[in-house]
């Protein structure tokens, strides 16, 4: 299967990748702790949103969009640059 990130910000860089080439080897999990905790950081918010969205005041859901946005930031860093994140911004 291939994902198509034509019309997206990400064209460019990405064109079409196949799911099967973003499948991280367990050798690779075990080098890049940073981007693991991150992505798992992020569907933990990812989560939360989609369980609690309905509860969540506009102040949270604004922080909830927040975190996200620099956790997509550290991802992307921690993927490219490994070992150069920025300080937490929560």
């Amino acid at each position: 299967m291939w994902l198509n990130f034509e019309g997206s910000p990400y064209a460019g860089a990405l064109g079409e990748v196949a799911l099967g080439d973003s499948q991280p080897s367990h050798a690779e999990r075990r080098r890049n702790h940073e981007l693991r905790q991150l992505l798992d950081e992020l569907m933990t918010v990812a989560r939360t949103l989609t369980r609690k969205h309905s509860l969540m005041t506009q102040e949270e859901l604004a922080s909830a969009g927040e975190r996200i946005g620099w956790l997509a930031e550290e991802i992307y860093r921690a993927a490219i640059e490994p070992g150069t994140l920025l300080p937490d911004r929560r």
